[in-house]
C-alpha cells in the first residue's frame, strides 16, 4: 500500500505517469492502472491518502491481486542485465531472445509483453539524470569525508564530527551541519533542521545508500529503512536513492561537498570550538555567506533563486518536528502483553493476538503495536519499570468481569497496601505479580487487604513483616498467622557469629592439651 499511496501523492504533486513510475519503481502500466483507480474512486487525491489501508483499498476497488506482483515479472527481471547484454551482440534478436527464455520457462509471457518489459527495462539503464531540476523538486543530501572537530575542554581531547550537507539543486541552495554521529537518530534530526532552515518541504529527498537511510540496495527498488519511511510520512515527501557507486547520479550534492571544503572548512580551520553547538554556529555563519554569494558570472545569488523561484513550490511543514521512533518486535504474552525492552513496562493488546509477533513503534510520547500493517493498539507511554498498562477492551469477557467490579486493578490495591505499611505493600505486590494474569489474584488482594479492617492494619502489617522473604505469600497463611496471634509474638532472635560467652562449665582449649 505504500508504493500506490507513493505514486497518488506523486501525481498529486505535479509528476509526470514517466516520472511518477521511475520514482515509485514501477512499471509505466501499473503506474497508469493505479492511477486510473484513483481518478475513478471520484475522490480526490488529498482525502484518498488521508484513508487507512482498508479504506484506500475499498476506494480503488482493488484487492490483494492487485497489489501482488506477477511472479513471472520477478523471474523476467532476474534476468534482465543478462538479456540486455546478449542484445547486444551480433545477429542476436528479441525474437530469439524471447524464443530462449519461453523454451527454459514454458508458462513464461507471451513475445509482446516480454519485450514490453525487456524494453522498459532498457528505458531505465539508459536513463541519464538531467543536470537541469524543477524548482522545489528535491533535496539531495551526504556525509562530507572529511570530519570536523572541536575540543572537550574537560580532557583536551578532539572530538570528530561527521559533517552533513544538504542542498536544493535547482537553486543551490545549501545547510549543512556537523552531527555526533552518522546514526538515524543523528541523521534524521539533521534532515529535519535543513527542512526547517529551508523553510518547507521539496517533493523528494534523494542520497546514496548509507545504512541509516536505505535498508537494502537495488538498482531499481531500493527499500528504505522503515524510520525513513516514517520521517518521510511525516514531512509528506517521498525517498529516493541513488544507485551505488554513481557519483553522477547526485553531482550537485558531490560539487557541493567540494564547495563546502573551500567555503567552510578551509576558513574554519584553524579557529578552535569548544562544543558542537559553537562549532555548528561558525558552520551556519560560513553558510550564509555562501548562500549569500552571486553565482559566478550572473548577477543572482542560491538566496535569490531560491527566494524568487523556489520557495513557493516547497510544501508546508508540520506543525511539529518529526520524533524519533524506535522500532522494534516482541511475542504477545499468555496475559496479553508485550514488553518494551527498554523500560520493561508491558502493553496490551487484544487478547486473540497472544503468541503472536508484533512489531511495537515508540517514541517519547507514544506506543503503536502493529499485526502486520494493522495497528491493533495504542497507549501512551509509560516507563515505570514491571508494571502494565492494560485497555479494557483488549481484556476476554472473563477478566472483564473482575476487573470492573469496583474499579479493581493493581494500583487501587498497591495504593490501598501503602496507607497500612511497608510490609503489607511487599506482599501485596508478591501477590500480584503470582499469576501470568493480575486479575485472578483481585479477589485473594481483597482478602488479605480486609483482614486490617476494623483497626487492624497495626497486626496485618506485623504478619506480612513475618513473611518477608517467603516465596509464597497468600490470604490463607496471613489469616493463619493473626488467627494464631503469631504476628504478637516476638520474632526470633538474628543469628550472629559471635563467641559464646564464658562460662564455668564450657572446657577451653587448655583441656584437650
Amino acid at each position: 500500500m505504500r508504493q500506490i499511496r507513493k505514486i497518488i501523492e506523486l501525481h498529486r504533486n505535479g509528476a509526470s505517469k514517466r516520472e511518477t513510475a521511475r520514482i515509485a519503481g514501477v512499471s509505466k502500466n501499473t503506474a497508469k492502472d493505479y492511477l486510473r483507480a484513483a481518478a475513478g474512486s471520484g475522490i480526490g487525491l488529498d482525502s484518498l491518502l488521508e484513508m487507512d489501508d482498508n479504506a484506500l483499498f475499498a476506494a480503488l476497488k482493488l484487492n490483494a491481486k492487485d497489489v501482488v506482483r506477477d511472479p513471472r515479472h520477478a523471474a523476467l527481471q532476474v534476468q534482465t542485465g543478462r538479456l540486455l547484454k546478449e542484445l547486444k551482440k551480433t545477429g542476436v534478436t528479441m525474437q530469439l531472445l524471447w524464443e530462449e527464455y519461453r523454451a527454459a520457462d514454458p508458462q513464461g509471457y507471451g513475445y509482446t509483453q516480454f519485450c514490453r518489459y525487456l524494453g522498459e527495462a532498457k528505458d531505465r539503464m539508459d536513463l541519464r539524470m538531467h543536470l537541469d531540476h524543477k524548482p522545489g523538486d528535491m533535496m539531495m543530501f551526504d556525509f562530507a569525508g572529511e570530519k570536523l572537530y572541536y575540543v572537550n575542554r574537560a580532557t583536551g581531547e578532539l572530538v570528530a564530527c561527521e559533517v552533513l550537507v544538504c542542498v536544493l539543486p535547482y537553486s543551490g541552495l545549501t545547510y549543512v551541519e556537523a552531527l555526533a554521529s552518522q546514526r538515524q537518530i543523528d541523521v534524521m534530526a539533521g534532515l529535519g533542521h535543513a527542512l526547517r532552515a529551508f523553510g518547507g518541504v521539496p517533493r523528494s529527498l534523494k542520497s546514496d545508500n548509507m545504512p541509516a537511510y536505505v535498508k537494502k540496495a537495488s538498482r531499481y527498488e531500493p527499500a528504505f529503512t522503515e524510520s525513513m519511511e516514517y520521517f518521510a510520512d511525516h514531512y509528506g515527501t517521498t525517498l529516493m536513492a541513488s544507485r551505488a557507486y554513481k557519483p553522477k547520479d547526485k553531482p550537485h550534492v558531490e560539487n557541493m561537498v567540494l564547495n563546502v571544503y573551500r567555503r567552510v572548512y578551509a576558513p574554519l580551520r584553524n579557529d578552535a570550538f569548544y562544543s558542537l553547538a559553537e562549532l555548528n554556529a561558525a558552520i551556519r555563519a560560513k553558510v550564509a555567506e555562501h548562500n549569500a554569494k552571486a553565482y559566478q558570472g550572473m548577477e543572482i545569488s542560491r538566496n535569490g533563486l531560491f527566494e524568487a523561484d523556489e520557495r513557493h513550490l516547497l510544501g508546508a511543514l508540520p506543525t511539529k518536528p518529526y520524533t524519533h521512533r524506535h522500532i522494534t518486535h516482541g511475542k504477545v504474552q499468555k496475559d496479553y502483553h508485550v514488553v518494551v525492552g527498554e523500560d520493561w513496562h508491558f502493553y496490551s493488546v487484544p487478547y486473540r493476538l497472544v503468541g503472536k509477533q508484533m512489531k511495537i513503534v515508540y517514541c517519547s510520547d507514544t506506543v503503536e503495536i502493529y499485526d502486520g500493517h494493522e495497528r491493533v493498539a495504542l497507549h501512551v507511554r509509560d516507563s515505570r519499570k514491571h508494571k502494565h498498562s492494560t485497555d479494557i477492551a483488549h481484556r476476554p469477557s472473563n477478566h472483564r468481569h473482575y476487573a470492573e467490579q469496583l474499579g479493581w486493578d493493581g494500583d487501587y490495591f498497591t495504593n490501598w497496601a501503602k496507607r497500612i505499611g511497608p510490609s503489607t505493600l511487599a506482599a501485596i505486590t508478591h501477590v500480584l505479580a503470582s499469576k501470568s494474569f493480575p486479575e485472578q489474584t483481585f479477589r485473594s488482594c481483597i482478602g488479605i487487604l480486609r483482614l486490617g479492617s476494623n483497626g487492624q492494619e497495626q497486626r496485618l502489617e506485623a504478619a506480612c513483616k513475618r513473611l518477608e522473604g517467603s516465596p509464597r505469600i497468600n490470604f490463607q497463611m496471613i489469616n493463619n498467622i493473626l488467627k494464631n496471634g503469631l504476628d504478637k509474638a516476638d520474632t526470633p532472635p538474628e543469628k550472629t557469629n559471635a563467641p559464646p560467652a564464658a562460662h564455668e562449665n564450657l572446657r577451653g582449649p587448655n583441656a584437650y592439651q
